[in-house]
């Protein structure tokens, strides 16, 4: 008798959706197991069907940190603030921002066509005074070490513009698709972002060189092709500090530290204050008269003794006398 040969479960991704591929030996299949295991049978391999051919896509996304930050001053300076820990905008000074990301971190081939939105995150980390600012395409080569504001690129494209800025402390999140799919689809054209502000506006983001409050700027690109890659990862959850206090709740706490290395010898502390004066003691002198007192207490008190003693031995010795004398007359 023909048997239906097993089909393993890892290979159901390559049966098609004709029922005689499903097992060519149905009827086999059948006699062999009887009519209820071949109807649950086949109702497990259509089921891993639908799961392997019509899931739906999800997007994945690419977090792709700043390569290059930087603010600048007006088209007379020559100051470069690329060290600086924050990215000044400022319409008053005036300051311009500069924020740039290397996108050869996509996974390879990466086209516009596949990219369902990138969104550029910004950390308000101060703000001098309220307002909104504008993002463009910067339209220039330029460096975080050596730019100024003599050598600044122009502004290109727009990308967003009248974004509020209002408090510190705070993400705040600018649709960055239109400019990443510019740059994927023409490389070269990728010279990052550049910020700007109308006059009466101040505040500054972090930039990746800050160390205090340590909140750079990223750029989220989500892909609308299931792609694999290093690079990809769950995209970020921003909500909780997006235009509202950047903080989560508060973690365990971690376990104690070793012991660290005891420290070098502290300064001398000050003088403390001077006490109060004590009682005055007895002189020298006085202590003198009174052990000369006690001694002559102690002197008289001695003679007094001797003459109690030779009062008793005189009387004694007078009786002693009268006793004898009285003894010689009975003679």
């Amino acid at each position: 008798m023909l048997r239906c040969p097993l089909i393993p479960i890892t290979t159901v991704r390559s049966v098609t959706a004709t029922p005689g591929a499903l097992c060519a030996t149905a009827p086999a299949l059948a006699a062999d197991l009887g009519r209820r295991q071949f109807r649950s049978s086949l109702l497990v391999f259509a089921a891993l069907f639908a799961l392997a051919f019509l899931a739906p896509v999800t997007a994945e996304a690419a977090t792709l940190p700043v390569k290059g930050d930087a603010h600048i001053g007006d088209q007379s300076s020559n100051a470069n603030y690329g060290a600086s820990a924050d990215v000044n905008v400022d319409g008053n000074a005036p300051y311009s921002g500069l924020i740039q990301f290397d996108l050869s971190t996509l996974p390879t081939g990466t086209a516009s066509s596949d990219v369902a939105k990138a969104t550029l995150y910004l950390f308000v980390n101060h703000v001098a005074s309220a307002g909104s600012f504008n993002v463009n395409e910067a339209s220039g080569l330029w460096t975080e070490d050596t730019v100024t504001g003599r050598t600044a690129p122009a502004v290109g494209r727009m990308i967003a513009s009248g974004i509020p800025v209002t408090t510190g402390g705070v993400y705040v999140a600018i649709d960055a698709t239109e400019a990443v799919n510019d740059w994927l689809d023409s490389p070269a054209s990728n010279n990052g972002f550049i910020l700007t502000a109308p006059q009466g506006t101040s505040f500054s983001f972090d930039s990746k060189e800050n160390s205090n409050t340590g909140h750079p700027a990223f750029l989220d690109v989500e892909r609308a092709t299931v792609a694999t890659s290093p690079n990809l990862r769950a995209k970020p959850d921003t909500g909780l500090c997006l235009n509202g206090p950047c903080s989560g709740g508060t973690g365990p706490t971690g376990p104690t530290g070793a012991t660290g290395v005891t420290g070098a010898t502290g300064p001398t502390g000050a003088t403390g204050a001077t006490g109060t004066t004590g009682a005055t003691g007895p002189t020298l002198l006085a202590r003198r008269a009174a052990l000369a007192q006690r001694v002559r207490q102690a002197t008289s008190a001695r003679r007094v003794r001797q003459a109690a003693l030779a009062q008793r031995v005189r009387q004694a010795t007078s009786a002693r006398r009268v006793r004898q004398a009285a003894l010689a007359r009975q003679d």
